[in-house]
C-alpha cells in the first residue's frame, strides 16, 4: 500500500521535509486495538449505510492498492457505507494522542477543501505530511508513545516517519476539483460560502457524507479524500517507514557495495548501474548514512571512545542528528561536503 511511482515522491506544494528519495521502505507495523473507538465507528457504518451507497458512487481505488488493502484481513468492508482502507501522514508528536482518541476533524486547520480530515489512496500524498522522528526518546515529548511502541522486541529504527492506515466511512460524497463546484451539476459545494463548514446537499437532497477531489483541477497529482465526522474513522494500522534512495540518476536500480578500503571502508555505497569506464554511467555515487542535510554522515568520536555518526556539516547551522554507533569505521578526517564523488579511489570504486 505504500508502493508509489518514484518520480511522485518528494513534489508538491505541501511536501514539509524535502528529501532525496524514491521508495518509501516499511519499517514496522501495529495493529492498533481501540474498543471504544469502534464502537462509535460502528454507529457510524449503521448510521451512513442507511441510505446504502450505489456503486456508482463507489470509491474506484487503484487496483494495485484495493489488492494489497484486500489483504489486511479483519471485518469485511461494508460497501453499504462505501467503507474504504485509506491513508492519512502525520507528525509524530500528534501520534499519541490520534491512537487513543482518534482523528478529530473538528480540531484540524482548514485545508483546501475545508476543515476535514485528509486521506488519499497514495503514499506518495500522506508522506508529504509525515515528518521524521530521529531517535528513541526515554524522556521528551516523543517518550510517550515511543515506550509503547518500542519495546525490547521492536527497537527504533531511526529516522522513521509515520502513516496511518484508516477504514474510513465515507457514504456518498460530494465530488469536486476546484473546490467551489460539485463536478456532478456544477452546483456549490458548500451551503455556507466561504466558511465551509457545511456541505451543499446533493442534486437529490441526499446529504453528502465525505468529500473527494479529483485530479485536473486545484490538485494535480493525487486524488484527496475529506472526512468531516470523526466517527467516521477508524484507526486501524500504524506503520513505521524510511525514505530509500534505491535509482541512480539514470533512473536504473543502483547498485549496491560495501567499501573495503580508504576513509568510507565498512560503509554501504549506492553507484550507478553501469560499469565506471562506460559512457552511459551518469555519475551517480552516494556514500551512506546520510545526515538530513542531504551529506554523507560525518564520524566522531564519543567522550567514552566510541565512534557514532553525525551531521555532515562542520560549519553552522548544521542539524541535530545522531545517527547511530559507527563501531569499526574510522573518524573523519576531511569535511564531508555535498559533492557526490565519495568512494573513487586510484583503484576503482575501492570494493
Amino acid at each position: 500500500m505504500l508502493t508509489c511511482d518514484p518520480t511522485l515522491l518528494g513534489h508538491g506544494r505541501d511536501v514539509r521535509q524535502p528529501g532525496d528519495y524514491d521508495k518509501l521502505e516499511v519499517v514496522g507495523a501495529w495493529h492498533i486495538t481501540n474498543q471504544t473507538r469502534k464502537q462509535t465507528y460502528t454507529a457510524a457504518l449503521r448510521r451512513v449505510g442507511a441510505m446504502p451507497v450505489t456503486p456508482e458512487h463507489h470509491a474506484r481505488l487503484p487496483a494495485d492498492y484495493a489488492q494489497a488493502a484486500s489483504r489486511l484481513g479483519g471485518d469485511p468492508l461494508d460497501s453499504r457505507s462505501g467503507e474504504v482502507f485509506l491513508l492519512h501522514g502525520t507528525e509524530p508528536q500528534h501520534l499519541h494522542s490520534i491512537l487513543f482518541e482518534g482523528l478529530d476533524p473538528t480540531v484540524a486547520a482548514d485545508g483546501l477543501f475545508g476543515r476535514g480530515t485528509y486521506f488519499a489512496e497514495s503514499a506518495g500524498k500522506i508522506d508529504q505530511y509525515a515528518t521524521v522522528d530521529h531517535k528513541f526518546q526515554s524522556d521528551g515529548p516523543l517518550s510517550e508513545l515511543h515506550e509503547k511502541l518500542y519495546t525490547s522486541a521492536a527497537k527504533h529504527p531511526g529516522r522513521v516517519r509515520y502513516a496511518l492506515v484508516c477504514r474510513v466511512a465515507l457514504g456518498r460524497p460530494a465530488v469536486t476539483k476546484d473546490g467551489q463546484t460539485r463536478l456532478e451539476d456544477d452546483a456549490a459545494l458548500f451551503s455556507d460560502g466561504n466558511t465551509r463548514a457545511s456541505l451543499a446537499p446533493l442534486a437529490d437532497g441526499v446529504p453528502p457524507q465525505s468529500l473527494r477531489a479529483e485530479t485536473g483541477g486545484r490538485v494535480q497529482r493525487f486524488r484527496e479524500y475529506v472526512v468531516f465526522s470523526p466517527d467516521q474513522i477508524l484507526v486501524e494500522y500504524l506503520v513505521a517507514y524510511q525514505r530509500k534512495r534505491t535509482l541512480c540518476n539514470c533512473g536504473l536500480p543502483a547498485t549496491e557495495k560495501t567499501v573495503v578500503n580508504g576513509e568510507n571502508r565498512g560503509r554501504k555505497c549506492h553507484f550507478c548501474h553501469w560499469p565506471q569506464d562506460d559512457a552511459r554511467n551518469c555519475g551517480y555515487i552516494v556514500v551512506f548514512p546520510q545526515c538530513p542535510c542531504g551529506r554523507k554522515a560525518r564520524v566522531r568520536e564519543s567522550k567514552s571512545g566510541r565512534n557514532y555518526y553525525t551531521c555532515g556539516n562542520t560549519q553552522s547551522p548544521w542539524c541535530d542528528w545522531f545517527g547511530g554507533w559507527a563501531d569499526g569505521i574510522q573518524v573523519s578526517s576531511t569535511p564531508p561536503s555535498r559533492k557526490r564523488s565519495y568512494g573513487h579511489y586510484s583503484g576503482g570504486y575501492g570494493f
